[in-house]
C-alpha cells in the first residue's frame, strides 16, 4: 500500500502477487498440489486481512495525523499489523510456522519457559523499531490472539470468543478511537506500553491454553484453530469474478466524494470514522 501527493491527491494502491516459482503443480492433471494450494490459501487470507485493515483503518496503517501529514511514528506497530494478519491466517501453518518452529512454543512448553522466550531478545514486542520478524509474525500472533480473547471475555480458548473480540477492537479503531484507547476500553492495560511490557508475563498460561487447542492446526481464525489444511472452500462459480485488463498495469477505482477515505484511529491519536463508523456506545 502506499500514498503520494498532497491530501486532495491520495493514490492508495493494492497489490497480491504471487511467485508461481514457489508453487508445485501435480503433473497428470496439470493442478496445484495439496501442499502448495494450502501455502496460497494461508498466503491470501493473510495479504487479504493487510487489504483489508488498509481499507477500513487507512489513518493507523498509514501514520496519517491530518492536514497532510504522515508520521511513521502514527502507524500501528508492526507486531499488529502482521500479528492480525497471522491470526486470520494462522501463525502456527507448517509452511509458515512461527510459533512452534520459530519461537519454539509447543504444548509442553511450560508456562516459565514460555514467559522467558517471549522476553528475551529479538521475540520481545516493540513499538519503537517495529521489531524483528520473530516479534512481528510469531510474537505478533500471539499477541493479537490474546487481546483477542480478553476483549471477547477471557477464559477458555476458541476461536469465535477471539475473533469477537479482535472485531470489537477493530471496530472500535475504524470508528475513530486509537489503537490506544481501544485497548484501554477493552482489556485490562493502561496504555500500549503497558501491554508490550507486561505481555510476556501476563500471557504465558493463555498462550500455552492456545497451542494446545490447535494442536497440528494452523491457528488461524478463518478456518478455525486445529484446521490444518484445506483452508478455503471449493466453489463451482459460473461467473467471472475478476477480468484481465491487458491494456493496463493499474486500474484506477475513484471512491465517491463523500467516501471517509482516511478515517480510523492512528497507534495513539484519534481519527474520523470511517463508512459506517464503528465501535461499541458506552454502557
Amino acid at each position: 500500500m502506499g500514498a503520494s501527493g498532497p491530501i486532495n491527491a491520495l493514490d492508495v494502491t493494492y497489490k497480491l502477487s504471487v511467485n508461481m516459482a514457489s508453487l508445485q503443480f501435480d503433473n497428470a492433471t496439470g493442478n496445484l498440489t495439496a501442499a502448495s494450494r494450502d501455502e496460497l490459501e494461508v498466503t491470501i487470507i493473510h495479504e487479504m486481512t493487510h487489504a483489508m485493515m488498509d481499507e477500513a483503518l487507512t489513518n493507523g496503517m498509514m501514520g496519517y495525523t491530518g492536514n497532510g501529514q504522515f508520521q511513521p511514528g502514527a502507524r500501528f506497530p508492526m507486531w499488529f499489523i502482521e500479528g492480525m494478519a497471522q491470526a486470520s491466517a494462522g501463525g502456527c501453518f507448517n509452511g509458515n510456522d512461527w510459533v512452534n518452529g520459530g519461537l519454539g512454543i509447543t504444548p509442553s512448553t511450560s508456562t516459565a519457559a514460555i514467559t522467558n522466550i517471549l522476553s528475551t531478545g529479538n521475540n520481545r514486542l516493540s513499538t519503537a523499531d517495529g521489531g524483528s520478524g520473530m516479534a512481528q509474525y510469531g510474537t505478533g500472533y500471539l499477541a493479537c490472539m490474546y487481546l483477542g480473547n480478553l476483549a471477547g471475555g477471557g477464559g477458555a480458548v476458541n476461536a469465535s470468543k477471539v475473533a469477537s473480540g479482535l472485531d470489537k477492537i477493530m471496530s472500535e479503531i475504524k470508528g475513530g478511537t486509537s489503537m490506544e484507547d481501544a485497548l484501554k476500553k477493552y482489556t485490562k492495560y493502561q496504555s500500549l506500553s503497558d501491554f508490550e511490557n507486561n505481555f510476556a508475563n501476563d500471557a504465558a498460561s493463555f498462550v500455552h491454553n492456545l497451542v494446545t487447542a490447535v494442536g497440528n492446526g494452523s491457528g488461524g481464525l478463518v478456518c478455525g484453530l486445529a484446521t490444518s489444511s484445506g483452508f478455503l472452500p471449493d466453489r463451482n462459480l459460473s461467473v467471472s469474478l475478476f477480468e484481465l485488463n491487458t491494456s493496463s498495469s493499474v486500474v484506477s477505482n475513484a471512491y465517491p466524494s463523500d467516501h471517509p477515505v482516511l478515517a480510523g484511529g492512528t497507534r495513539a491519536g484519534a481519527g474520523s470514522a470511517g463508512p459506517g463508523g464503528g465501535g461499541e456506545p458506552d454502557p
